[in-house]
């Protein structure tokens, strides 16, 4: 990126947001060797090793992976290790129960100090997929990392699980592969900042060597798109550093917009009416997060 931010600038996406059968049917060959590989590990999940979402998780791993069936194969394995060993099936089990989202362990202490909207409580994206308003300037991360690293890793394994199924149901319900819309808000963001997010990609680090494997990774594709609402001069700086914390494949997904075109490039994703008055839309009501529930068929 260049040091100036001027309107917007356009990067290569994915190949989220088409139909699942499509995706299996081009990439078979691909699925068909997963599937051969991790036989043996399927029926450690009942959650991702069989239908109705073996299939899309397999397809996530790949396309997180730029189907290299390797690499994908041994994430796939290092996420059903983890599953087993943290009980996740457990914890999807609970959210298909009826549990709500600000019931997860962990929750008052995390969203107290990260300001944030998941599953925007007014409406979704235009395609239907979720959307995640970050309002980075508000975050306390000295709070945040305050808060002890067992309640951290819980809260966070609870949270992804949730995301996915919200995912994994929206895809029983459209057919269609996709991932949250994301709104990383800088207005009024601080430089000084910047130094958190390099202290928080040591915490990460540790993290991974806590559980064994990366978090994140068990769970790809989770965003199909991200937009930097709202940014400053100085974001190609920060954007170094912020890049730290976010893999490459999801680099390729982000849209930065200055200050001006902000508006029109949320509008792109999001309806006027649902987009909160403070970015461009009409929305005047109570937009932060209130988790809404979902189907129990999957």
């Amino acid at each position: 990126l260049s040091c100036r931010v001027e309107g917007r600038q356009s990067v290569k996406r994915g190949t989220m947001n088409e139909p699942i059968a499509d995706l299996l049917s081009k990439h078979s060959d691909a699925v068909d060797e997963m599937k051969e590989i991790l036989k043996d590990e399927f029926p450690r999940s009942k959650v991702v090793g069989a239908e109705p979402h073996r299939d899309t998780w397999i397809l996530r791993f790949l396309i997180g992976n730029k189907f290299k069936v390797e690499a994908a194969a041994d994430k796939f394995k290092q996420m059903v290790t983890l599953r087993e060993k943290h009980n996740l099936d457990s914890i999807r089990a609970d959210f298909e129960n009826g549990k709500k989202y600000f019931e997860i362990p962990g929750f008052n202490q995390h969203h107290q100090h990260c300001l944030g909207a998941f599953h925007l409580q007014n409406g979704d994206a235009k395609d239907g997929s979720p959307i995640n308003i970050q309002q980075v300037a508000k975050w306390d991360y000295q709070k945040y990392r305050e808060i002890p690293h067992e309640q951290e890793d819980t809260f966070l394994m609870h949270h992804l699980e949730y995301q996915m199924w919200l995912l994994d149901d929206l895809a029983q319900k459209t057919g269609i592969l996709k991932g949250m819309v994301r709104v990383i808000d800088l207005d009024q963001v601080t430089w000084a900042q910047g130094s958190y997010m390099q202290q928080q990609s040591a915490a990460n680090k540790k993290q991974t060597e806590r559980l064994g494997t990366c978090l994140k990774e068990c769970y790809p594709e989770l965003v199909s798109r991200i937009r930097i609402a709202n940014a400053p001069s100085f974001v190609a700086g920060l954007w170094q550093m912020a890049k730290l914390l976010i893999p490459a494949r999801t680099q390729e997904k982000i849209q930065i917009l200055s200050i001006s075109a902000t508006p029109d490039g949320l509008k792109e994703l999001i309806s006027e009416e649902v987009l909160p008055e403070c970015y461009g839309g009409s929305f005047k009501g109570d937009w932060m997060f209130k988790p809404r529930q979902v189907s129990q068929g999957g």
